[in-house]
């Protein structure tokens, strides 16, 4: 039979180790829920209709990156109809950073995004100028008055290059 010190130096232990292997699965899984959430985005007024890119570092409570992690996108206050958050929920890369895409209305506004990874919440304010990019090509524009000058332009050069030709000959 066991004594009563046995049994009481027996609990003590058993408690001792189930506390021990608490505290370690504790700190174990801390290490790995967000804590921190960095949001950046780009600067100034931001081009309609042109995907935009913007980004979060997600870190735990120890200040490390956590990988794998999901994150959520959504539009906090400012947006309006056309804008568009073009992928959400992302995951972290092996460095802690997620990326997503949003594409703005052409009415000009600011609006606040808003980033969720476990509980912890960033946010980033984006200005949209509510112009769209330049047109980078060099071709006429498509409409037909254009389309018909510039006929016009390359008829009458050949026809400038037709006569010094046949006033060569002579």
């Amino acid at each position: 039979m066991r004594s009563r010190l046995q049994t009481a130096a027996t609990a003590i232990l058993g408690g001792s180790l189930l506390a021990l292997v608490a505290a370690a699965t504790v700190l174990a899984y801390a290490g790995q829920v967000a804590a921190t959430v960095q949001a950046s985005g780009p600067s100034g007024p931001q081009a309609c209709n042109t995907p935009i890119t913007l980004s979060a570092l997600i870190k735990d409570a120890a200040g490390s990156p956590i990988s794998d992690q999901p994150v959520d996108w959504s539009f906090e206050s400012g947006n309006v109809t056309g804008d568009t958050i073009i992928a959400t929920p992302t995951t972290t890369n092996t460095s802690g950073t997620a990326t997503t895409h949003i594409q703005l209305a052409c009415v000009p506004h600011t609006l606040v995004l808003g980033i969720m990874a476990d509980q912890a919440v960033g946010n980033t304010t984006i200005v949209a100028s509510g112009k769209a990019l330049p047109r980078t090509d060099t071709a006429p524009g498509s409409n037909l008055p254009t389309m018909l000058l510039a006929g016009l332009a390359v008829a009458a050069g050949m026809g400038l290059m037709l006569r010094r030709l046949a006033a060569d000959r002579r």
